[in-house]
């Protein structure tokens, strides 16, 4: 009959595994600190400002002293784009690392490696179609296209195996292990001799 195929008497095989997922509470600010890049951006566009942040002690009308950071650009440097393109950069890495990309799911090396070479092919034909608009020197585009690639490159790695959302709960996994064994039943004499020591029938 077509549905003895179906009757499986609930017999799985010898190992059954069943996975438990239990999120943790996480409240806003720790999510924030796992996910968002923006410091990693902001890094990024001071590299490509040539500058760095110095923290300066100020004075308000009140004579009151507070601390404030100020954006200073590199003795002897340059921007390595113009205004526009530094702009123009971030926005453009901003559509592959963010919050949200963060936590998709790449299920294989394959899957990566296919996306990585896309995305990176794709970074490398905007950098050059564009550098005369963000004022981009050749020596500059090179370096900006291997900078860039190796950032998304080590940033899309967390959303490899689902590990991301993994490590927003704790994962258990269970393994029963049935084994069937036929069970030994005494015979006659066995029985008899059970009864002349006194054991039970």
């Amino acid at each position: 009959m077509a549905n003895d195929d179906f009757n499986m008497n609930d017999d799985l095989g010898d190992f059954e595994d069943n996975f438990n997922f239990t999120p943790q509470n996480l409240d806003s600010n720790t999510f924030k600190q796992r996910n968002d890049p923006s410091d990693l951006l902001y890094r990024y566009k001071l590299q490509l400002m040539n500058a760095f942040v110095v923290e300066v002690e100020t004075e308000d009308e009140d004579g009151r002293k507070k601390k404030t950071k100020k954006v200073r650009q590199r003795k002897g440097t340059v921007p390595k784009a113009n205004k526009e393109g530094i702009e123009d950069i971030i926005s453009y890495i901003e559509t592959f690392i963010n919050s949200h990309i963060v936590q998709s799911n790449l299920p294989s090396m394959n899957d990566y490696n296919d996306r990585m070479m896309c995305i990176s092919q794709d970074i490398t034909k905007h950098f050059i179609e564009f550098a005369d608009k963000w004022g981009l020197s050749i020596s500059d585009v090179d370096l900006l296209i291997r900078k860039t690639v190796n950032l998304v490159d080590l940033f899309l790695t967390r959303a490899l195996f689902n590990e991301e959302r993994k490590g927003y709960g704790e994962a258990f996994k269970e393994t029963t292990h049935k084994e069937i064994r036929n069970e030994d039943k005494p015979n006659l004499l066995q029985k008899f001799g059970s009864m002349l020591s006194g054991g039970k029938r």
